[in-house]
This record gives C-alpha cells, structure tokens and sequence, in this order.
C-alpha cells in the first residue's frame, strides 16, 4: 500500500465539508470557510450547521448526511463529547478524512483520552483516517487544488516547501516568516495530538 496514495484525498481533496461551521467571524468553523474561499478551494465547501442557512454567502447544510455530493475532508469544529456521532455520520457519508481541530481529547485527562478512543475505534470502523485532534489542518497551494484547510491568519504563497510540526504554534511561526521572506509554501500539516 502506497502511503502517498493514501494521503492523497487529504492533500487533494475534491470537497471540503466543516461540521460546525460558524456565522461568527472569528470562530474557527468560520474562518476555515473564508480561508477555502478566499484561497480559491476548486471544489464544493460545504458548511454543517443546523441553525444557519448559509455562512459567508455559501449554502449551509443540517447534517453531514444531507450534503448533496461525496465529501473527502471534514473539518469538525465541535466539542469533543459530539465528535464519535458525528464520525459515524461521516461513515455513512463514506469520507476519507475527517480533521479534529478541536480540544478536549486525551491531553486533558482519562475523561478525554476515552473519548479520542471511541472516535478513533468508530474511524477504523468506517475506514476514516483521523487528522489530529487539536490541530490546525492542512494547506496545498498547487494551483489545481488551493486547499486551504486551516484557521490561521497567513494565506500561504504558493511554493516549492513544505512544513509538517506537531505544533501548530510552530509550523505557523514558520508558515509566517516565510511568508516575510517572500518564501512560498506547497504543502502545511499542523498535526496536533496524532
């Protein structure tokens, strides 16, 4: 099996869906679509939220489950106690990659390490591979993708490096001074807990 091969929906994707999707500005679930529409994403962007009918001017969806089209990434930007739902509803949907950008997983304590295992027994369950939790995602710069998949500040310049941390504090740093130095970036991963 080929790792590259497996990757590639997560660095590619053809549709980009953010369970928790906000209509306030500065929310992560917010910012995450504005970064994907700004950016000039080539696919759908499809926000999940029950109580919103569109977020920055792109139609909002109830659930997972009624988005119209296959669906590669999802961004959940929820509280960890509704993320093992929610993965089994990206298994119904069949989506390869869900990304956990939220908290509250195994770094804080035994209640949080049992819920990161119910989500990670319910991926492997659906054939899910999880990004994270507690990351800031991925970016891809080629000009047939402009995934933007991150809640951070700095749109990327397309470019020839690229940068994988743990931390995301430390990746955008780096993200953030290459920018300065004129130094475009082609592929971001901040992987948080994985």
């Amino acid at each position: 099996m080929c790792v590259q091969n497996d990757l590639d929906s997560l660095f590619n994707p053809q549709a980009v869906a953010v369970i928790g999707a906000s209509t306030k500005e500065l929310h992560i679930g917010n910012r995450i679509v504005k970064n994907l529409l700004d950016f000039g994403f080539k696919g759908p962007i499809y926000p999940i939220n029950p109580k919103a009918d569109e977020i920055r001017g792109v139609k909002a969806y109830g659930s997972i489950l009624d988005v119209p089209t296959d669906v590669d990434v999802v961004h959940m930007v929820i509280p960890a106690k509704f993320v093992p739902m929610a993965i089994d509803d990206c298994g119904q949907k069949n989506v390869k990659f869900v990304i956990l950008n939220g908290g509250g997983f195994a770094e804080v304590g035994p209640e949080g390490a049992a819920i990161q295992e119910d989500c990670l027994a319910r991926a492997r369950e659906h054939s899910i591979r999880i990004f994270g939790p507690n990351c800031q995602g991925i970016i891809n710069s080629d000009p047939d993708v402009r995934a933007y998949c991150n809640f951070t500040f700095t749109k990327p310049d397309p470019g020839a490096i690229s940068i994988v941390a743990l931390s995301g504090g430390v990746a955008e740093t780096i993200h953030q001074a290459f920018s300065e130095m004129g130094v475009g970036t082609r592929m971001y991963a901040s992987n948080g807990n994985a």
